[in-house]
């Protein structure tokens, strides 16, 4: 399963382990990343939890941009006039 594979491998015990750091540039060594042995079933509902964990990151990044422009039009409108304090 595509998301089960995605979702171990961006662990951060799995990073952690297969980083090295040599000068500024982190590298990592595909040889030293572990993924569990499950059958495919296991791995599907696995997989299947990391994609909805993977939406609801982008719904939360899609939130937090929003507020951003939001909160950037209030100040527009607050310093231009449009919007007022009271």
């Amino acid at each position: 399963d595509p998301w089960f594979l995605a979702g171990f491998l961006r662990g951060t015990a799995n990073h952690r382990q297969a980083s090295s750091y040599a000068s500024t540039a982190a590298r990592l060594d595909a040889r030293r990343l572990q993924l569990p042995r499950m059958p495919l079933a296991e791995q599907q509902r696995y997989g299947e939890r990391f994609r909805e964990l993977a939406a609801f990151e982008d719904a939360l990044r899609t939130a937090g941009r929003l507020g951003g422009q939001l909160v950037q039009g209030m100040y527009d409108g607050l310093t231009d006039g449009t919007v007022t304090p009271g």
